[in-house]
């Protein structure tokens, strides 16, 4: 029913959409250990992305308004900052 379509005629034309859609998947890719090492890599993928975000507004400085100074404001004034924080905590421990 799909095949039938302008819409799919066109995408496959350009795309070779049913190849993807038909491809086989090697016995291999089906194995623990190797659908582990992608995840492994996307979390350390948002690991280095929430980490430069963290970054932005980190200032270590000794004097005021200081290290506690920025995570306060990080948690408590940029939007989603409390978010990236803990995503990128929780992560860390996993």
């Amino acid at each position: 029913m799909l095949e039938k379509t302008s819409l799919w005629k066109w995408l496959n034309e350009r795309l070779g959409v049913s190849d993807f859609l038909t491809y086989a998947i090697p016995r291999h890719a089906n194995r623990t250990w190797y659908m582990l090492g992608g995840i492994t890599v996307a979390l350390i993928l948002v690991q280095g992305v929430t980490g430069v975000l963290l970054s932005l507004y980190y200032h270590p400085q000794p004097e005021a308004p200081g290290a506690y100074e920025s995570v306060r404001f990080l948690i408590s004034e940029v939007p989603l900052g409390a978010f990236v924080r803990n995503l990128h905590f929780w992560i860390a421990r996993r």
